[in-house]
């Protein structure tokens, strides 16, 4: 008789224990199910991006990216714009504040003409 009990104790907690693992999967597997129409709306070829007046054969970046090359503005000091360029941005803005907040007088460090701290001026000096 204490065999089944023991057996039936450890089906009983091996069964809760699936349960508090399978729930917050379900939940979270439920939440993705309700943003699958967002997803099918942000991804695909995005037709206003390509210049149709083109045949692909002739041209096909052209075809498949001419809208966007006519609407987009690439700033004057870069070569490209992108994802990448963005977040090579961020973090240097992110650095820079991190610099500064350590060291106040970074940004005076940095923009100070060469040769107008006392090492500098005395290594000019010495030679």
């Amino acid at each position: 008789m204490g065999f089944t009990s023991k057996s039936s104790d450890s089906f009983l907690t091996n069964a809760i224990i699936c349960a508090l693992i399978a729930l917050p999967l379900l939940a979270a597997y439920a939440q993705i199910g309700s943003f699958d129409v967002a997803k099918k709306e942000t991804h695909g070829i995005v037709v206003d991006n390509m210049d149709t007046s083109v045949k692909p054969g002739d041209d096909f970046y052209v075809y498949t990216n001419g809208g966007w090359n006519m609407r987009a503005e690439i700033p004057p000091d870069r070569d490209e714009i992108g994802i990448d360029q963005s977040l090579t941005d961020l973090s240097n803005k992110r650095t820079a504040a991190l610099i500064e907040e350590a060291h106040p007088t970074y940004r005076d460090l940095v923009t100070r003409p060469t040769g107008t701290d006392g090492l500098s001026m005395r290594r000019s000096q010495e030679s």
